[in-house]
């Protein structure tokens, strides 16, 4: 066993590098999770350990401590680059999605690339950073190539570990998958350049009615910039005409998932506008509803079209009746016909 090995097999040491790595892994400051004691110091950003740190903790092993953790975590021996440890996690997110095994030591066979595209040279790789020049590295984004020719992108950091005499003796990093993160950001962007392009305002919100999308439509219909209005509460902002309309939207969205309406709501600068109202509850993965999505258009200018169209009829029926009363009232008397006598009535006789 090496020496460095010896150090991370039981012990305080072990303790405080599981702490440490919870500390990256849950980004909660150090300070409030690695306790050390006299015989364990920090040094450099990195932490100072020596085989007689070690304290025994019967049946508990470090892969006991790191085994469910959600993120990779590598012991890798300074010296002889040789790996002292890599938990479950570690060799699933190489062997499942890398298709390949770790090997017994540190090589250049990985290859891992910049966002950008650029491949690192491994003297650029965060752990042989940490390792050579006792850099700290922390939230460095990278990626990795799947046999299928996907990415597998990854959150690494990493630091030295120092022996009692100063020099660097290990290396650890702990390494996060945050591919579906980035999938996940890269729709959600996609979507907000999709609401940005529509004519009408998109305004979404929290299961709490807190603002949480406002498209450029929804600037322009309500007045407010998006910077004063997201995280307030939308019945603060888009205000209705009355509580009715509100409140029958609200127990609609609430019944049936779906809402639509006619409103009459007011603007930042106090006037009114008529807006039709389409709105959804978004539910997450267990049902429950985790926000509203809603479309508002200004249909001002149609409802007033359609009063005055109202209007208009209204007028047309009022001439008509007035034509017709007055074609009543000057209608001349039709004038009674005597009936002429015929050939042989008596009164054609006598004459």
């Amino acid at each position: 066993m090496l020496p460095s090995e010896r150090c991370f097999s039981r012990g305080k040491s072990i303790r405080s590098l599981v702490l440490r790595c919870e500390a990256v892994v849950t980004g909660m400051s150090e300070d409030h999770v690695r306790p050390l004691g006299d015989d364990v110091t920090p040094a450099a950003d990195g932490l100072v350990m020596s085989s007689s740190d070690a304290v025994e903790f019967p049946g508990v092993g470090l892969d006991d401590v790191l085994r469910k953790m959600p993120a990779a975590v590598v012991v890798v021996e300074a010296r002889s680059r040789r790996f002292v440890y890599r938990n479950a996690r570690a060799r699933q997110l190489s062997e499942q999605q890398l298709g390949r095994s770790i090997s017994a030591e540190l090589g250049d066979d990985w290859e891992i690339f910049d966002p950008d595209g650029r491949r690192y040279r491994m003297e650029e790789w965060p752990l042989i950073r940490s390792i050579t020049t006792g850099e700290v590295v922390v939230d460095e984004e990278y990626f990795n190539i799947r046999p299928d020719g996907s990415r597998l992108i990854v959150r690494s950091s990493s630091w030295p570990v120092y022996g009692k005499d100063g020099e660097i003796v290990a290396g650890v990093v702990v390494v996060s998958d945050i591919t579906q993160e980035r999938r996940t950001e890269e729709q959600i962007a996609y979507h907000a350049r999709l609401a940005d392009i529509v004519e009408d305002a998109v305004i979404g919100t929290d299961a709490e009615f807190r603002l949480t999308v406002w498209n450029h439509g929804a600037e322009r219909l309500y007045g407010y910039a998006a910077s004063e209005v997201l995280g307030r509460d939308a019945r603060e902002v888009a205000t209705y005409t009355g509580d009715t309309s509100r409140i029958q939207l609200e127990s609609q969205l609430l019944r049936t998932d779906r809402a639509r309406s006619e409103i009459t709501a007011s603007r930042k600068d106090g006037t009114s506008v008529e807006v039709e109202l389409i709105s959804v509850a978004v539910r997450g993965e267990l049902g429950e509803i985790i926000g509203y999505l809603g479309v508002h258009r200004d249909v001002t200018d149609r409802k007033r079209a359609e009063e005055e169209l109202r209007a208009s009829r209204r007028q047309i029926e009022t001439i008509l009746e007035s034509i017709t009363d007055l074609l009543h009232r000057r209608r001349p008397p039709v004038p009674l016909l005597r009936q002429r006598p015929s050939a042989t009535s008596p009164e054609s006789a006598e004459t």
